[in-house]
């Protein structure tokens, strides 16, 4: 049988930041941390719903900032390679480190090492993805690629891309997660596109490899665009408690 709670929220870093403020303040057993996405949890396990609360994000993001000057990139890469439980060793790392017992030095150490070994292997993604992601122009000239990266580092490639297009507006996809990062005007939008039209462009198998131009080239990018962005459209000036990790 289960012991403690099992924190679900939403999957973004804000509302995982959160769920961490939440579960450290409490101070309880947590017997996990999952996103609505997943699904229910363990039969017996007792639930909470955690609905995502900038101000709380934000501040613990400020705590770890004050803690360690590499706390923040960690924390962040590590949540972002979505491994297995990644969520609830996070937040068993974080709870030595700020109630910590000097009988616990080697066990944290420990688990700082392999934090920031998964956020190596994330940055390392994203640094590769930078150097070779292949654009092409759609019909309506918006630069475009597709990625099927192993890790969730779209939100690191914002700030790259940004710079490299100057002005312009360009769509970095992921295909194994079915969203993409859209900037255009001034403004990014999370967006999905239409699965059906992207299949008679590129087989399955295709879809493991970083770039299939053909799939911009011959249409629009507004003719594949679902109709309903995944959220709203945010600027560049709205805050984000994740800015200073990336």
């Amino acid at each position: 049988m289960e012991t403690g709670t099992v924190y679900i929220y939403d999957g973004s870093i804000q509302g995982f930041l959160t769920v961490l403020g939440e579960a450290l303040a409490t101070g309880g057993p947590v017997a996990g941390i999952c996103r609505a996405a997943e699904g229910q949890p363990a039969l017996f396990a007792q639930t909470r719903r955690v609905f995502t609360h900038r101000p709380r994000a934000e501040q613990l993001w400020r705590k770890l900032e004050k803690k360690s000057a590499s706390l923040q990139r960690i924390i962040y890469f590590s949540f972002l390679s979505e491994k297995p439980d990644i969520e609830i060793y996070i937040y068993n790392y974080l709870n030595i480190l700020f109630n910590f017992d000097e009988s616990l030095a080697p066990q944290l150490a420990q688990m700082r090492q392999r934090l920031e070994s998964v956020a190596r292997r994330v940055e390392g993604e994203k640094r590769e993805l930078e150097r070779t992601l292949s654009f092409t122009d759609s019909l309506d000239g918006i630069s475009c690629a597709l990625a099927c990266p192993a890790h969730n580092i779209l939100p690191l490639l914002t700030r790259h891309f940004k710079s490299r297009f100057g002005g312009q507006a360009w769509l970095v996809y992921d295909l194994r997660r079915n969203y993409g990062i859209f900037w255009h005007g001034g403004q990014m939008e999370l967006v999905g596109l239409q699965q059906e039209t992207l299949r008679s462009f590129a087989t399955p198998a295709a879809w493991d490899k970083a770039g299939i131009p053909d799939v911009f080239r011959n249409c629009r990018l507004q003719a594949l665009l679902l109709p309903k962005v995944l959220h709203k459209p945010r600027t560049a000036k709205e805050p984000e408690p994740i800015r200073s990790a990336v």
